[in-house]
C-alpha cells in the first residue's frame, strides 16, 4: 500500500483516528509548530460533541514501543526476527522482521504478514495491510 502520509499516520487511520492533520496547518487550533513536526487528530473514543478543536498527538507507532506494544497484545500478533536466518537474513534488511496475524480459527488461508526493517515497522505495515483488506477488527469505541 502506497500513501504519502507517514507510516504512523497510516496506522492511526487504520485504528480509527479521524481529523488527522499536521500540526501548524489550518484548522489545527492555533498550533504554532512548523508543518510536519507532528501530527494531531481525534483518537478513537474521543468524540466530544460540541467541542471544537481538541486533538491528540498521533503516537509515532513506527518508533514508540509504548504506543505499539499494546497493539501486539490487542490484535494477538506474532513477531519473528529473520536477521540471523539461515536463508540469508541480515541487519537493516527491509524484511528482517515479520509480524503475523492469525485469524481466530488459525485458518491457513487467513494468515497475514507485515515485514519491516524493525519490529515496530513490521507491525505497522501489518496493521495498515489488515485495514486495507478489511481484516482489522477495531476495538469498540468508548462513550
Amino acid at each position: 500500500m502506497t500513501d504519502d502520509k507517514p507510516l504512523h499516520v497510516q496506522v492511526a487511520e487504520a485504528l480509527g483516528w479521524t481529523e488527522i492533520h499536521e500540526a501548524g496547518t489550518p484548522g489545527c487550533c492555533g498550533d504554532i509548530l512548523l508543518p510536519g513536526v507532528r501530527w494531531n487528530g481525534r483518537a478513537p473514543g474521543n468524540m466530544l460533541v460540541g467541542h471544537i478543536g481538541h486533538h491528540d498527538r498521533v503516537p509515532d507507532f513506527s518508533t514508540d514501543w509504548s504506543a505499539t506494544g499494546p497493539l501486539i497484545v490487542q490484535y494477538a500478533l506474532d513477531l519473528s526476527d529473520h536477521r540471523k536466518s539461515p536463508v540469508g537474513g541480515r541487519e537493516n534488511d527491509p524484511t528482517a522482521w515479520m509480524a503475523t496475524a492469525w485469524r481466530p480459527d488459525h485458518d491457513p488461508e487467513e494468515v497475514f504478514h507485515g515485514k519491516g526493517r524493525t519490529p515496530l515497522i513490521a507491525i505497522c505495515n501489518l496493521i495498515v495491510e489488515l485495514s486495507a483488506l478489511g481484516k482489522l477488527d477495531r476495538p469498540p469505541r468508548t462513550p
